[in-house]
């Protein structure tokens, strides 16, 4: 089950997280009404890059539910902004960059550990 609201958050709710790259049907909940779209594909990213650029605004990270995990088997460079309620933990096995521009809020829980990928 998928599904957000248009409140000005992003708040996105997955009750099963996928392992494979697979369609779900998606609901936008307004108040207790339902609508619901098309088929939406979610794509399971590798989660061992050889090299990782988190990025802003695609890796910014806002109202998380859990602990988020980045691997890379070489470096990651990051850029982006990490918002309150997050618990966020980069590895690398031989570099993190944390160049101009990245941004750790204050509540965030934030980690970069040189290690390599887990198996």
């Amino acid at each position: 089950q998928l599904w957000w609201n248009f409140s000005g958050t992003s708040f996105l709710n997955m009750q099963d997280y996928p392992s494979d790259t697979i369609k779900y049907k998606a609901a936008c909940k307004v108040n207790e009404c339902y609508n619901y779209s098309n088929e939406i594909l979610v794509k399971v990213l590798n989660n061992c890059l050889s090299n990782l650029n988190a990025n802003s605004p695609a890796y910014n990270l806002s109202n998380s539910t859990g602990r988020l995990y980045f691997n890379s088997s070489n470096t990651i460079q990051a850029t982006n902004i990490i918002s309150p309620t997050n618990n966020v933990q980069y590895n690398a096995a031989n570099a993190i960059i944390l160049s101009p521009g990245f941004t750790v809020d204050s509540g965030v829980i934030f980690s970069a550990q040189i290690q390599n990928c887990p198996n």
